[in-house]
């Protein structure tokens, strides 16, 4: 099943064999700007600037509850191993954990660093920031504590990024088009970089194996890489920028989010 979410306050859900739309999910009272499936796919969560986290059935397209917790409005929201809890990026340099079955706040954390781009590992456990200079650090949100050194400084600022599932490495893709694959045990200078797009980057996505990633940019291109070489194996010319991209469960296809408000599901080799 595809989602996605919009400036109309809604949520919609279509059947990706079949492009059917099943559901249109009403509630929020502002724009939607971040949803996440639970691991099981049997529970949706959507929130944005309404500050409210809403869990939906995607079966029925039913509500299941909401809660108000986050502080401010919600960048980014995702379900933690074992879908008990999701974590919600509210601001530049906070993230709140939210337990589902109570709607308690479970750990805030908070730093100075001014993030304007955050990515998660898989398991919850790490989150990297980037600032506006070219900055990305990491931190351990468990301890809260700062997690090693920060990468060396790039000269251009971070579109978006990536975490390999394993936690050993961090893809980094620039406002000057060009990907750079980062060893987290040796920070000092990427493994690999090089140019992947005409322009700026805004999206990096991992695959679930990590064994792939997709990248969109401004000069209206989807590509798909292996991580471990860097090789294309494949691009789209897609006519218009896409905002986000999200990997199917089993690594098949790719969904983009777009500014036509069209969904396209992609087929990967």
């Amino acid at each position: 099943m595809a989602s996605a979410g919009g400036h109309d306050r809604s949520v919609r859900l279509w059947d990706m064999t079949t492009g059917k739309e099943k559901h249109v999910l009403l509630g929020h009272e502002d724009q939607v700007d971040t949803i996440a499936f639970s691991a099981n796919g049997k529970t949706l969560v959507s929130s944005g600037g309404d500050r409210k986290l809403k869990f939906w059935d995607p079966a029925t397209g039913k509500e299941i509850k909401t809660l108000s917790g986050p502080s401010e409005q919600v960048s980014t929201v995702r379900f933690l191993p074992g879908d008990q809890a999701v974590m919600a990026w509210v601001s530049g340099g906070v993230v709140e954990t939210f337990d589902v079955a109570s709607g308690n706040s479970v750990n805030s954390f908070k730093s100075t660093f001014d993030g304007n781009v955050l990515a998660f590992s898989k398991d919850g456990q790490l989150v990297a920031m980037a600032d506006n200079n070219g900055n990305v650090r990491f931190w351990t949100l468990s301890k809260q504590e700062q997690f090693g050194a920060d990468l060396a400084t790039l000269p251009q600022n971070v579109g978006d990024m990536a975490f390999t599932p394993d936690k050993k490495n961090l893809v980094t893709g620039d406002f000057t088009g060009e990907i750079q694959v980062w060893d987290l045990a040796k920070r000092a200078s990427p493994i690999r970089r090089f140019p992947a797009h005409a322009k700026r980057i805004n999206c990096v996505m991992m695959s679930p194996d990590g064994s792939r990633f997709a990248t969109a940019g401004y000069d209206l291109q989807v590509k798909l890489w292996e991580t471990a070489s860097g090789k294309e194996l494949r691009h789209w010319d897609m006519g218009f920028v896409v905002h986000h991209l999200a990997f199917s469960p089993d690594g098949k296809r790719l969904a983009t989010a777009n500014s036509t408000t069209t969904v396209y599901v992609l087929d990967l080799p």
